[in-house]
């Protein structure tokens, strides 16, 4: 009795895994009977993915922190997504999902409507931002909690750590939140800037002490 049931539970979890494949979303060029689009709406806050999954089984596709949109309109924005996700297809059917992303380069132009994506991915800042979502009450102890209490202020900090994490001039920082975060209020991005900004170095350097 024992061995049979044993022996059901084994077949049971065998046929799920047979009807299931998994993989990256970086890797999704190289999947069959899947199609995909990824388009945006004129946002550097998010890009929306769309997968058709034509095959006879359940298709998931895993979304890591460090997944990257490459613009193909070198004068705009690439996008890093900032939470991981998972995106489960049947066999068949269609999935559609908003991914939360950040603005890579803030001397460059926030994407447009128009513009056509490829996608890479990157390890660097790929682990930094699951670092910050690990140990998001120590990062909050460094750097104060009013700066993480809901997700639109995470999704803030977070930003602030990819333009640190790729060397952005202050300068061009301030003026791509004038613009696209305070409503042109050039004084407001300043004052957001001089105090997140050293808060990102530390929560940085912090990092970096313990990966290494």
């Amino acid at each position: 009795m024992f061995k049979n049931t044993i022996f059901l539970i084994f077949t049971l979890i065998s046929t799920c895994l047979i009807g299931q494949s998994t993989f990256s979303i970086k890797d999704i060029d190289r999947q069959t009977n899947l199609t995909y689009s990824f388009t945006n709406n004129g946002t550097y806050r998010n890009m929306s993915v769309v997968i058709n999954n034509r095959s006879s089984i359940t298709k998931k596709a895993k979304v890591e922190c460090g997944t990257i949109f490459k613009n193909s309109n070198s004068t705009e924005q690439n996008l890093v997504v900032l939470f991981y996700d998972e995106l489960s297809v049947n066999a068949g059917y269609q999935k559609s999902a908003v991914l939360v992303t950040a603005c890579m380069d803030a001397a460059k132009r926030a994407p447009s409507s128009s513009s056509r994506w490829t996608i890479d991915y990157n390890q660097g800042i790929g682990r930094l931002i699951e670092y910050y979502h690990s140990f998001r009450p120590a990062v909050a102890l460094l750097t104060g909690p009013e700066h993480h209490s809901t997700k639109e202020k995470q999704i803030n900090f977070l930003q602030m750590a990819v333009w640190t994490y790729y060397k952005c001039d202050k300068s061009h920082i301030v003026d791509f939140s004038a613009k696209y975060m305070f409503d042109g209020d050039k004084e407001a991005a300043e004052q957001y800037v001089e105090v997140t900004y050293p808060l990102i170095e530390v929560f940085i350097e912090n990092y970096k002490e313990i990966d290494n």
